[in-house]
């Protein structure tokens, strides 16, 4: 049986393989590549805990006349962009590179035909058709990454892949927050303190108005991890009889719909729906002059974080230390935590509860209204 699992490994490598066989590097490989494939939340965390460091790494590390390029999500790759802090970002749709063949062998040819000396791989929970994948098929000849911990990988696979990175960190235990997992990587492969990025942001465009504001996000990659609406309706109305305060929605598109609760509970003087209609860029500037932000655990909570706004997010236990509450060394610009611990906290999202479709996991529906309101008191 192991005999045959070995085999059937190699064959799928050897198979997959096959694009960067046929498109060999001309030239001197003058690009250093950082690879960073995961979420928006996760983008933010980085930029606190290791972005400044592991790219000046990669400047020294650069050959004469090379660059270095950043291998980014397409979810905030024009984000990263703006930033102007990178040669070159280069966006990867992950959803498409799953789903098809003819889009992840382009972009395995693409990235082959670059000439890359050295690839850092700075993702821990990395993936084996992915990460590890990607830095196989780049063939350069300097590989750095962590070891990583078995969350979207197997523990025979992540064996295996772990010899495809020549130069490979310790990783920190499971449930260390991501920000000390990446703090730990950059102190390990620079020899230096963290530093965080200072976030730009665009204070003159008020693009929610002048009026004093709150940001609220009540949507979520997820619907099971969903606070229920009706719920953040009544946390709005609580806010802003207290304050007078407007409320402002963001989000995606498809999440918009939810503001509709929002707005007949507060009235459409007092709310402003913005999802759907902004870059993450200028998300990122409304936030910037929020008072403070009451969301799901999703992306902006830690965009929040990086530009020094408050916030309260609605956690549930699926994940419960790996994002939020942060450690201790970074309280400074923690969110909030409003949730209701459980015994089976820390199920990696796979709930032994049954729940009603487009009903959220128990965890999260545990959380009352009053709970979130404790924690915005301490923001008033």
């Amino acid at each position: 049986m192991k005999v045959a699992i070995n085999w059937s490994f190699r064959l799928l490598i050897a198979l997959l393989t096959l694009p960067a066989a046929m498109r060999p590097v001309s030239g001197a490989r003058k690009v250093v590549l950082i690879m960073r494939l995961d979420a928006i939340g996760d983008f933010f965390l980085w930029t606190q805990s290791g972005l400044v460091n592991q790219l000046r790494y990669a400047r020294a590390q650069c050959p004469a006349g090379g660059r270095v390029i950043l291998l980014a999500k397409s979810d905030w790759a024009d984000y990263a962009r703006s930033l102007d802090l990178f040669d070159e970002v280069i966006a990867v749709d992950v959803r498409r590179f799953y789903r098809s063949l003819s889009y992840k062998f382009g972009v395995v040819a693409d990235l082959c035909r670059l000439g890359v000396a050295t690839v850092i791989q700075t993702r821990a929970a990395r993936e084996f058709l992915l990460e590890d994948y990607l830095v196989r098929l780049i063939g350069a000849p300097r590989t750095i990454g962590t070891e990583g911990v078995a969350v979207n990988i197997g523990a025979g696979i992540k064996r295996r892949t772990d010899r495809w990175y020549r130069e490979r960190y310790p990783a920190l235990p499971l449930w260390e927050h991501e920000i000390s997992r990446n703090a730990a990587f950059t102190r390990q492969l620079t020899g230096e303190e963290v530093e965080r990025l200072s976030i730009p942001v665009d204070r003159k465009a008020k693009i929610a108005g002048a009026d004093p504001y709150f940001v609220m996000t009540p949507g979520a990659s997820w619907p099971d991890k969903m606070w229920p609406i009706e719920r953040f309706a009544a946390v709005a109305r609580s806010v802003v009889a207290r304050t007078g305060m407007k409320c402002v929605m963001l989000g995606v598109a498809r999440e918009r719909h939810l503001g509709k609760a929002i707005e007949q509970e507060i009235g459409a003087g007092q709310f402003r729906n913005l999802a759907g209609e902004l870059a993450l860029k200028e998300s990122v500037d409304v936030l910037a002059d929020a008072r403070f932000l009451i969301g799901n655990d999703t992306g902006l909570i830690h965009a929040a974080a990086a530009v020094g706004v408050p916030s309260v997010t609605i956690l549930g236990g699926g994940h419960y230390g790996l994002f939020a509450p942060y450690p201790a060394q970074f309280a400074g610009m923690a969110p909030g935590v409003a949730n209701s611990p459980m015994d089976c906290y820390r199920c990696k999202w796979k709930c032994i509860y049954r729940m009603e479709k487009y009903e959220p996991v128990p965890c999260i529906a545990a959380v009352e209204v009053n709970d979130v309101l404790e924690k915005v008191e301490h923001l008033l």
